[in-house]
Formats: structure tokens, C-alpha cells, sequence
């Protein structure tokens, strides 16, 4: 037996919403994490309010404030005599508005191109990171996507895939800017790089998309990691958008939900004894830090011992720590590895060259992904035979297949079968166990290509 996803728990004075925003006001969370988690848990995008962070400049080689300067205005399209020499140029977007700043992006981008750089470039040219400020608004987003072609960029990057919907579309929360910045791409040839977030969308079927990031992957691999690790009563509480890939993946190991419901409209107090009732045992918790901080909490002072899953990284070092033996044997998924796991070579790389350059940045999960998506333009810019430029790049995309830093392997040459996730090539999901407040990882990524390569 389930509930009807449509018919969750009525709001408590302890809400969802309301420990969704004071996470992102006290950690500002990454416009990528907050995007993946807005999407999956169902809150809306333009509830984001963080606060700009402290910019700590103590041994930092390159104020922060030095690196966006003139991205949003004019940007000169590379004027060398000799192509072979100009820089290799990767717009990387970021959104930097009065409540939300993720500025520590592109301190993650340009500490991965500084070090490359420092070594002797990308055969022998300097790489060069482009920043552009989408300010959480299609407008911006758009105007960004115009300006990498106009000024000829070789790759871009999105790293805040959504943004607030029109006034006019009477839409409450963010939508995708896909649609609107993939065919300014395709027109002018540029690859584009950023998070699949939408079945069907155009990072589906646009042939200038590689997807470095896939939300769904994250969950149908929490779903599989959950039944592989012994969970036998699970229960999903999160978004919309999320319920599908997690049914995905309890389906393809004969299973579903014995109960759902929307965690962003859920009161603990009311959920966690109905959940107890059908003999739960396991949760996925569809959240950021303090939503699945106090779902925790709450059910450890009614006595009520479950196990829980979440996507990566979403629950804070400090928080891991905080809630102790509590959160023992949960269950962490993603289609990148976790930057916690600090036995991971890429995760000790990421931090000793953010350390290096920007020192004072935060470790975070979206500079974590970026820094990987410059490594992976660099990767494939090493192979092309001749010149580096977005034509070149774009086709050596499509022809690769190997391993990566921070991604492990991809395969750009095989679409799958399924129309809606089409061009989904991110579908390793890493899965970690916790262990004494750290995630340790359970053994190789779990390949889902057949979960989502068959029309269902």
C-alpha cells in the first residue's frame, strides 16, 4: 500500500519551505545544487535568498571581485594573428544578484584552468575562464548564451541551469533556461555543458549538449542504492520531478514506494508516525541541510529509527558530524563524485588548487562539478588534431569516449534509446554509505544507461 503522492501531509509550524530557506541563507548553497534540489523537491526557484558571502581575501592571489570583470557588458572576440596561440576562451555562467552570489564558481573554474595553465596550458595555449552573470532571469540567461557566441567563445558552461519564469507565464517557481540558451548555442556552433535536469528537454535531443550532471541519475541510483543496501519499505518525500526517476529505479529492482509525499509540505510531526505505521524502513529525503536536519531530529526524539538517502552533498560536513551515529548506514547518490570523500585523488586535486589561488573559498559541490566540466573541456581539447576552437571542440565531443577526473566514464558517441533522455550520458551513479559522519564509497558507480534507455 501508498499514498496518493497528490495527497501529502498537511503543513506544520515546522515546514519545509521555511528550513529550505534558512539553509540557503546560512550555507549559500551553489546555484547548482540549489537548481537540482528546487527541481527535485519541489520549492520554488525564486525562493532563493542567500545571503552573499564573506569574501575572505587573506592569501588570495585574485580578488574575487577581479573575476567577472567586464563579463556581463562587452567582451572582445579574440583578435590574435595566429589562432594556434589565442587563448582557449570557456564562458562559465553564475548568478551574483543582491540575494544570491556563486561567485565561488568561477573560483573553482579558474583555479582549474590556473593550474593547467601554470603547467603549460592546453597544447601550449593558455586557457582562459569567461564569466557571465545570468542574475537568476531569462533575460540575462539569454543574453549570456548571445555574448559567448558573439564573442566567440569555445565552450560554455551553465552553471545555474534555472531562473525565474517570466511574470507573463504565470508559472510560481524557476524553469530551465534550455530552451531559450541551447539554440543560441547550436546557431553559433558552441558546445554547451550543464546539468540534465528535464526529461524531454532540449539537453535531451539538442546535438550541442553534453550533460555533465544528471539530477535523475542522482535519485534512480538513491532508489537501486536503498534496495542493493537491504531496504525493503521505502519511502520517497520530495519533489514532483523527483518522484519519477526514483520510481524508475525501485521499478527496475521490482519494487515501489510504500509511501510518498511532498517533503516541501510535509510536518515532520504528522508524516514521521504515518510512516512508521507502514513499517518504513528506509526514507529518501528530497531536501537541503536543514529540512533533512529537522526530519532527522524529529524522528529520533519520537524513537522512531529509520534510514535515509539523499543526493550529494546536500547534507553538510558540519551537519554529518552534528547528528553523529544517527545518520550511520544512510545512503548518499549522484552522477558526480561526492567532494567529501577526501580519499578521492579529484577531490584532494579540486581543494589543493582552490586552496592554492582563491584560499578562503568554501569547498562546494557546484564548484566541485564546474571545476570538473573545465577539466573535461581540457581533456577533450588535448585530442583534437589542429586547431582549438568551438567547431573543433564541438565535433570532438561527439567522437569522445574515456575516463575522466571527476565524472569517471563517459561515452558521448552513444545516445540512449529513450527520446526523453536521449542525450543523458551521465548515468554512473556513485554511491556512498555513511560512516561515522563520512561518506565511503560502496564499490564502482552503478551504470543505470538501462533504466533510462527504454521507452516506459
Amino acid at each position: 500500500m501508498h499514498t496518493d503522492f497528490s495527497k501529502t501531509a498537511p503543513r506544520g509550524p515546522v515546514s519545509g519551505r521555511r528550513n529550505h530557506q534558512r539553509t540557503l541563507r546560512g550555507r549559500g548553497v551553489s546555484a547548482l545544487g540549489i537548481a537540482v534540489v528546487m527541481a527535485l523537491s519541489g520549492f520554488p526557484a525564486t525562493a532563493v535568498t542567500t545571503k552573499r558571502p564573506a569574501r575572505t581575501g587573506t592569501t588570495t592571489t585574485t580578488s574575487l571581485s577581479q573575476l567577472d570583470a567586464g563579463a556581463v557588458t562587452t567582451l572582445a572576440p579574440t583578435t590574435s594573428s595566429s589562432a594556434s596561440t589565442a587563448p582557449i576562451r570557456i564562458m562559465v555562467t553564475y548568478i551574483d544578484t543582491v540575494s544570491a552570489n556563486t561567485q565561488f564558481i568561477l573560483a573553482a573554474a579558474k583555479a582549474r584552468a590556473e593550474a593547467q595553465n601554470a603547467a603549460g596550458g592546453v597544447k601550449g595555449r593558455k586557457v582562459e575562464i569567461v564569466p557571465c552573470n545570468m542574475k537568476f532571469d531569462l533575460a540575462a540567461s539569454e543574453a549570456c548564451a548571445r555574448l559567448a557566441v558573439s564573442s566567440k567563445v569555445d565552450a560554455y558552461i551553465a552553471a545555474a541551469p534555472l531562473v525565474a519564469a517570466p511574470p507573463s507565464s504565470g508559472l510560481p517557481g524557476g524553469v530551465s533556461d534550455t530552451a531559450t540558451v541551447i539554440p543560441i548555442l547550436a546557431d553559433g556552433g558552441v558546445p554547451w555543458l550543464g546539468a540534465f535536469l528535464t526529461a524531454g528537454g532540449l539537453e535531451a535531443s539538442s546535438p550541442v549538449a553534453f550533460p555533465i550532471q544528471s539530477a535523475v541519475v542522482s535519485q534512480a541510483g538513491a532508489a537501486i542504492a536503498l534496495v542493493n543496501d537491504g531496504c525493503r519499505r521505502i519511502a520517497f518525500l520530495g519533489g514532483g520531478v523527483g518522484r519519477e526517476p526514483f520510481r524508475k529505479g525501485l521499478a527496475s529492482k521490482g519494487m515501489e514506494p510504500v509511501f510518498e509525499g511532498l517533503f516541501s509540505s510535509s510536518d515532520p510531526a504528522v508524516v514521521i508516525p504515518a510512516l512508521a505505521a507502514r513499517s518504513v524502513d528506509c526514507i529518501y529525503l528530497g531536501a537541503l541541510d536543514s529540512g533533512i536536519k529537522t526530519f532527522v531530529e524529529t524522528a529520533d526524539r519520537a524513537g522512531q529509527v529509520f534510514r535515509y538517502a539523499w543526493v550529494n552533498d546536500l547534507v553538510s560536513e558540519r551537519t554529518l558530524a552534528q547528528l553523529g551515529p544517527t545518520l550511520d548506514g544512510s545512503i548518499v547518490s549522484g552522477s558526480t563524485r561526492s567532494g567529501m570523500d577526501l580519499s578521492d585523488p579529484s577531490v584532494r586535486q579540486y581543494r589543493a588548487e582552490l586552496d592554492k589561488n582563491y584560499r578562503g573559498q568554501k569547498y562546494d559541490s557546484g564548484g566541485f562539478i564546474i571545476w570538473g566540466g573545465v577539466d573535461m573541456v581540457m581533456q577533450v581539447a588535448r585530442g583534437i588534431d589542429g586547431d582549438v576552437n568551438a567547431a573543433t571542440l564541438l565535433k570532438a565531443f561527439r567522437t569522445f569516449k574515456g575516463t575522466t577526473a571527476l565524472f569517471g566514464p563517459i561515452d558521448f558517441t552513444r545516445e540512449l534509446g529513450n527520446p526523453q533522455y536521449r542525450r543523458m550520458f551521465m548515468t554512473n551513479a556513485f554511491t556512498y554509505r555513511i560512516v561515522l559522519a563520512k561518506p565511503v564509497r560502496t564499490g564502482e558507480p552503478l551504470n543505470l544507461a538501462p533504466v533510462f534507455d527504454k521507452v516506459s
